[in-house]
Formats: structure tokens, sequence, C-alpha cells
């Protein structure tokens, strides 16, 4: 799931709570959901984890996340 797909259909308590564990704040989570930011390479990797896997890489950044590239080293 993208991130856009995820602020809108996520409850913003859930949200706040994936940005907090990303490590990001909820005011740069939705510049990325509307694509005036994107996250970077680590960012992707903390909101995929932060998420549990709904929002995955490759939707957050499929420029440097093939989909063929396989889930690992999601260490912080």
């Amino acid at each position: 799931m993208d991130a856009k797909t995820f602020y809108q259909t996520t409850d913003m308590e859930t949200v706040e709570a994936v940005c907090k564990a990303a490590g990001t704040n909820l005011a740069y989570f939705r510049q990325i959901a509307y694509g005036h930011r994107k996250a970077s390479p680590h960012l992707a990797l903390r909101l995929e984890r932060a998420s549990g896997g709904v929002m995955r890489r490759h939707d957050l950044r499929p420029d440097i996340y093939p989909m063929e590239v396989p889930a690992q080293g999601l260490s912080s």
C-alpha cells in the first residue's frame, strides 16, 4: 500500500503511531503521502516495518526498491 492510501484509509491514531515508531512525524508523513516529499531509503524501510508491512518499501520508493527485491535488512 502506498503512503497516500495508508493515510486516507487508516485511523489517525494508527497513522500517528506508525509515524512515531518509524521516527518521523505526521506533518512530514503527510508531505510524503501527498507527493511533496519522498521518503528517504531508510525511512521507507522504517515505515514498512512500523506498519507491519502494510506499506511496502516498493510502494514508497519504487525508484530504489524494485518489486523483485526480497524483504531483508530491515534493521534500523
